[in-house]
This record gives C-alpha cells, structure tokens and sequence, in this order.
C-alpha cells in the first residue's frame, strides 16, 4: 500500500493551539510588546521548519546542522536586540518573552520576570496578566511537546533523505511497493508399494571398543555374531511349530576375546580372593586451601615457641633475682634515701633538658634517665601568597606587614588562612575577603563588592579607605574583632555576628563625653553587644540587648 499524504508535522498543532490566543492576548496591550509577540512567533516558526525537516531527513553533519539551526539564532537575537530596558514600564513583560523565547533551546523555563509581572497587575491591569499568562502557556506547552516527541534530543529520520536533497514542503518518501507473493502448488506425494520382503537370517559383524583397563595395554575389538529378529511381514513360528533343537543342534558359544576375557578373568580371580585392594589415592587440595593450611601450622609453632621461650625468661629470673628471707626484699639492690629520691630533689636536678642545634630533635631528661623518644620539633608551614583562577590565597604568613596585592578584575577574591602578625593591603574593587584561623592580622581594602567574612580568628582589624565601601561584614566564632569605616560606608555597610565577642566598629562622627560633657569628633567607637535577654511574653518571645555601662 502507498502513501500519498504529506507527513504532518506535529509541532504544528502546537503552534495552532497556542499562538492564536497569544496574540489575541496581545492585542490589547502597547504596540512594543506586540512587536515582541511577532519576532517570538518568528522564533518558534523558524523552529518549525527544522522539526519537519527531521521528520523526512537523516541527521545532518556538524556543518550542515550550523546552518540549519542560524534562522532560529537570527530570529532569536533580532528578538534580544528589542527588549525594553529596566526603566520602562513594561520591562517585566518585555523580560517574560524573552524567557520563553529562549526556550527554544528544549532546556528549561524560566519564569521569574513572569511572575513578578503577574503580581504586579494583578489587580490593576488584567489585560498583561491574560497576555503574560499567555505567554507562559507557550512555554510551559513547549517543553511538554519535547517529553512526548524528543526525549533524547532532536529526532531524525534514519531512513531518510539527505539534508542537501530536501525542499520544503516535501512529501514522505513512498515505500517501495512489496511485489505479491506467488504461491507455487505442490504436488501430492506418491505412495509406492513396498515389496513384502523374503525372511532372510544375515549374520551381522557389531565392533565395540571398551575403554581399557590397567592390566591391558591395547584395547581389542569383540566380534559377537547375532541374528535379526524377522520382520513383521514374516510368518511367526510358533513354539510348537518348531522342532525340538538337541545340544548338537545349538550354535557354538559366542567366543571371548580380548577385553572381554580379560573382564572374565578378573571376575574370576575377585570370586577366589586372589585381587589385591587398591591403594586410596590422596585427595587433591587447591593451592589456596594448601597455602591456608600451611599458615595455620606456621602460627601453631610459632606459639609453640612463644611459649618455650616464656618458660626460658621465667627460669633466669628465678635465677638472678634472690629473695631475702628475713625481710622479703630482692638481694643485691641498694637502699635509696630519702634525699636521693626525685621527689625530694631541687627542681633544677630533677628535669633537665638537653638543646641541640637549630631544628635538632630534643631530649627530656629526669633524674639522667632519658623519658619518651626524641619527636621533631614543629616546623612552620611554607608561607603562600599566589592567585588561583581568580582567588588570592595568603596562607601561612608571620610577622609579614608588607603585603600588598592590586586587583584587576572585579571578580576578584581573597582568602586568608593561618595568618598571624601580618598586614594586607588591598588596591582597587574586589568580590569578597575571608579571615579564616587566624590572629593579629589587618586588612585594609578600598571597595568590596559582597561581603568581608571573619572566621574562627582572633584581634582582627579591617579598615576601609576613606570614601570606598563595602556591602556587609560577618563575624562568626570569632573574639576581638575591630571594623573601621569610612564616612562613605558608614551609612551602608551592614555587620553580622554569630558567637562572638569583643567587637567594636569605629566611623566618622560626633558624640558628647559623659564624662567631661565636651563634644568630641573623630573616628567614634561603637560596641556591639554581645549578650541577649530573651522574654516569653503572651506566647512570643521578645529579644532585648544587654548593654554594659
């Protein structure tokens, strides 16, 4: 049978269902958007075109598929290029289509901008919701299309034509037609009549081969002689139609050859008791089970000699050691006196330390006898200051104040660990800082673009540049902290702290002595509380800060 239709492409029934109202939907909202609706259709379609080209064609080369895909990429960045900007009103709108837009790319859908849109007319303009929802339907229906048809990626045609033959519009290829199958009669067996055969006594030569035995070295064909039973076609003769046979008459006894006579001679010699028993053979053991058993003897004698030398040690102590009868004590020991005792020793007589060179292991001595074993002393780890990918790791560093490090890029990250006693000035706009184990260290830094993090560390300072800032600082686990502000961070930066204690920020200002009530300017103190009163009041907590005069 042969097709004559056109194959439909099912990604048309898509942009049937869903584009119609769209724009219907577009209608009634400002002449951009509408512009915007046109240029996402012209996506979608131009889409289209590949999908029915898939269905007639075999997957193109890496070429060929560059050019195919660069009407939807034309379509897409003649779309991008439209967009309104933030400071229009209908930039959430604008942004919505361009998050369905890129959902050509069969990936995911995005629909914050949608979202907000939505919410933001939700009371005020149901046009855009109707028109916004529209647009999220064509998304959301997108990506069901490619789950039903293309689960692995853009399907083709395996037995399709070439990309280069292809014209739009094309019919499916027709299917060759299947030639009828010829049914060829065959004609009825013949029965031919079978002769009665005349019964006939034909003596038949049977060859056996038995496996040989020990005793024989070659084995010996038999040679036994039978007679076929007569076929049914014969007469049968009856027991009382056939004439008593004498011994005379009888066939000779088959003759034993070989084998066989071997076998009878056996037999005879096991009826007198004449055969000797076979040996039992050992049983074969695997290499691994010979290996386990040979350890397991291996570990018996050696607690076998355990156990002798024990027996050995216990004698010759009985041997040395003598005990004094009369007062029970061990003989030949000297009496220690009480002012020969390390308790009752001057200090510096009962520890004594014994330095060797520089980096040498030291030895701890009491009393002249050497306690413990000789451990290295600590050597200070190799200091680092190296940018990695975009983060700049200054480890390790003591006593250092001279560090300095310029910044190119904006993106740009510090991390310092294991710092102690050291300074680090940062030029220019950065990410991020963080201070992670470490004590005594400053950092001065000009713009931070996220935050300055302070992590299980100690007497940290971070000052910032007069008129640079910095988004927020974070203080955790940490004791002693100082922050420095510029007038220009002051009103901006926000600090955080967890678990920690003894922090203090310093910015630009004014503010009264209570002591001597004079007005006082200049960089002002600012301590952060650090203990937290809790009130259960009418089923809510309230939390009030304890300040310290």
């Amino acid at each position: 049978m042969e097709e004559d239709e056109v194959k439909k492409n099912p990604f048309d029934d898509y942009i049937e269902a869903n584009f119609p109202p769209l724009i219907a939907a577009a209608a009634k909202v400002p002449e951009k958007l509408r512009t915007l609706t046109g240029l996402y259709e012209d996506v979608v379609k131009a889409e289209s075109k590949i999908l029915a080209m898939a269905l007639v064609c075999q997957k193109p080369t890496t070429d060929e598929l560059k050019k195919i895909y660069e009407p939807v990429g034309a379509a897409l960045n003649k779309l991008l290029k439209v967009i309104p900007f933030k400071s229009e009103p209908i930039y959430n709108e604008g942004k919505a289509i361009e998050e369905a837009a890129k959902t050509a790319n069969w990936i995911t859908v995005g629909d914050f901008f949608a979202l907000k849109s939505i919410k933001e007319h939700k009371e005020s303009d149901p046009d855009i919701v109707a028109f916004v929802r529209a647009i999220q339907k064509t998304a959301t229906e997108l990506l069901d299309f490619v789950k039903q048809n293309h689960r692995t990626g853009l399907s083709w045609n395996l037995k399709g034509i070439p990309v280069s033959q292809y014209k739009e519009g094309q019919e499916k290829p027709k299917a060759a037609p299947v030639p009828p199958v010829q049914v060829i009669p065959i004609p009825p067996a013949q029965v031919v009549p079978i002769p009665p055969q005349i019964p006939t006594v034909v003596a038949v030569q049977e060859t056996k081969t038995i496996p040989p035995s020990t005793s024989s070295p070659t084995p010996q064909p038999v040679v036994i002689q039978r007679q076929p039973s007569p076929s049914s076609q014969q007469a049968k003769i009856t027991e009382e139609d056939q004439p008593n046979k004498t011994s005379s008459e009888r066939p000779p006894p088959v003759a034993q050859t070989g084998t066989l006579s071997r076998v009878a001679e056996l037999k005879k010699k096991f009826e007198e008791g004449k055969v000797e028993e076979r040996k039992q053979q050992p049983l074969k053991v695997g290499k691994k089970i010979q290996d386990t058993l040979l350890e397991k003897e291996k570990e018996k004698e050696k607690e076998k000699v355990k156990e002798v030398e024990k027996v050995i040690l216990q004698d010759k102590l009985q041997e040395k050691v003598k005990i004094d009868e009369s007062t029970g004590g061990i003989l030949g020991l000297r009496h220690v006196k009480p002012e020969e005792k390390t308790k009752n020793r001057p200090p510096e007589e009962r520890v004594g330390v014994v330095p060797a060179d520089v980096g040498s292991p030291m030895k701890i001595v009491t009393g002249g006898v050497t306690i413990g074993k000789s451990a290295d002393v600590a050597k200070p780890k190799q200091p680092i200051f190296m940018n990695i990918l975009g983060v700049l790791k200054v480890e390790n560093q003591l006593n250092n104040r001279d560090l300095d490090f310029s910044s190119e890029k904006q993106s740009q990250s510090i991390y310092i660990f294991n710092c102690k006693n050291s300074v680090l000035k940062v030029h220019n706009k950065i990410k991020s800082i963080t201070i992670d184990k470490s004590v005594n260290v400053g950092v001065v830094v000009e713009d931070v673009i996220s935050s300055i993090e302070c992590i299980n560390s100690k007497d940290i300072a971070i000052e910032v540049t007069e008129g640079k800032t910095v988004a927020s600082v974070l203080v955790e686990s940490s004791e002693g902290a100082k922050i420095y502000l510029s007038a220009a961070s002051a009103e901006i930066t926000e600090v955080f702290s967890s678990k920690s204690a003894n922090i203090n920020i310093y910015a630009p200002g004014t503010r009264e002595d209570p002591d001597t009530k004079e007005i006082q300017e200049g960089m002002i103190e600012h301590a952060l509380p650090s203990t937290l009163k809790t009130i259960l009041r009418k089923g809510q907590l309230i939390n009030e800060w304890v300040k310290f005069a």
